[in-house]
């Protein structure tokens, strides 16, 4: 995005809404195109298109996700190429699925290794400090982390709980309580910084 900003040299704000009007235009594209596989009455491919632009901002049940968010998201860059990857498969072009998934895997997570050997130690920087409390603190260690932690740039949604093994305080309803203001805290041992 911020290349496409600084080539057309519009405002962030107008590209932001350009890119959200193009994914979800390709999105609704990619649909088109998978329903040509699954029928060939025009009809019934438009009622298919028409019924997922319909649930476009419907949450996807037991969750806080949309199939496309209402505001520009990785997520909805990811959805229109995952799509176009089905659509590739089906084609057998395979070739052309992949370019897909890999479009989908790097707007989604920029900031990690797209292929992890297993072994290797992590690129991420947040992956490298839930490794360190992993091997440098008690296994019974209680961590208090920031609720939205995963939301903050380079984070990549690495899971503190599969990395660190360890357990975690932070999640909003106890933020909202004010439940972090009666936990007692000590710190013995400090990861490297982060930012």
């Amino acid at each position: 995005m911020a290349a496409s900003v600084r080539v057309t040299h519009l405002p962030l704000d107008w590209a932001m809404l350009l890119w959200q009007m193009d994914s979800v235009f390709l999105f609704l594209l990619a649909c088109w195109r998978l329903s040509a596989k699954c029928s060939s009455d025009p009809r019934a491919r438009w009622a298919g298109v028409a019924l997922l632009a319909v649930l476009l901002t419907l949450p996807v049940a037991g969750t806080a996700l949309y199939i496309m968010d209402q505001d520009m998201n990785p997520r909805n860059l990811v959805a229109f190429a995952t799509v176009f990857a089905v659509v590739r498969v089906l084609e057998r072009r395979y070739l052309q699925a992949a370019l897909f998934l890999i479009l989908a895997q790097r707007s989604l997570f920029p900031a990690s290794a797209h292929l992890e050997w297993p072994g290797a130690f992590p690129q991420n920087r947040w992956a490298q400090s839930f490794l360190w409390i992993r091997e440098n603190t008690p296994v019974d260690a209680i961590f208090a982390l920031d609720p939205s932690h995963k939301n903050i740039p380079g984070e990549d949604t690495e899971g503190f709980r599969a990395l660190a093994q360890r357990s975690m305080l932070a999640d909003p309803a106890v933020d909202a309580m004010g439940w972090f203001q009666t936990v007692p805290c000590s710190a013995t041992a400090i990861p490297p910084k982060i930012g």
